[in-house]
């Protein structure tokens, strides 16, 4: 969903800056999955993560829905400086990899319909995730979409 700011904006420049929002948002998250392998960790996506963000320019949206996997065992949200970061992987484990990269300040404010958030600043934000199942062979991305 793409909201507009009730202030006039150039929509050119607006729709360049969100291209390039999305671009880092989804590369992101590729390269997350892409080191999502047996033995290695929750923390080592969150690097990777972090690097893009910072290398973009970008800040990432903290305390939402990040990474949970699906299942009994590990049923809360990953974020920085948590003690499950060093969990390594398994195969079998199944998760989701989320991004949510801001172009300003990464603060955001749930609206009233307990849903929808903004970034308080006004910046434009991109959110990409995908489900993820951990195999010997190497991530299997469970909800890839052909053709979209």
């Amino acid at each position: 969903t793409v909201i507009v700011p009730h202030e006039e904006s150039d929509l050119e420049e607006t729709t360049t800056r969100a291209i390039k929002l999305q671009q880092a948002t989804k590369n992101a998250l590729h390269a997350a999955i892409d080191v999502a392998h047996v033995g290695n960790t929750i923390g080592d996506i969150l690097l990777v993560i972090r690097n893009h963000a910072k290398m973009n320019g970008y800040t990432r949206c903290h305390g939402i829905d990040f990474g949970c996997e699906i299942g009994k065992e590990l049923a809360c949200c990953v974020e920085h400086d948590c003690k499950i970061d060093s969990i390594k992987f398994q195969p079998g484990m199944i998760f989701t990899i989320g991004v949510i990269f801001c172009e300003g300040h990464y603060a955001h404010a749930l609206w009233t319909n307990g849903w929808t958030r903004s970034t308080v600043d006004g910046g434009l934000a991109a959110q990409f995730k995908h489900t993820v199942l951990i195999t010997d062979t190497g991530p299997e991305i469970l909800t890839e979409m052909e053709n979209v």
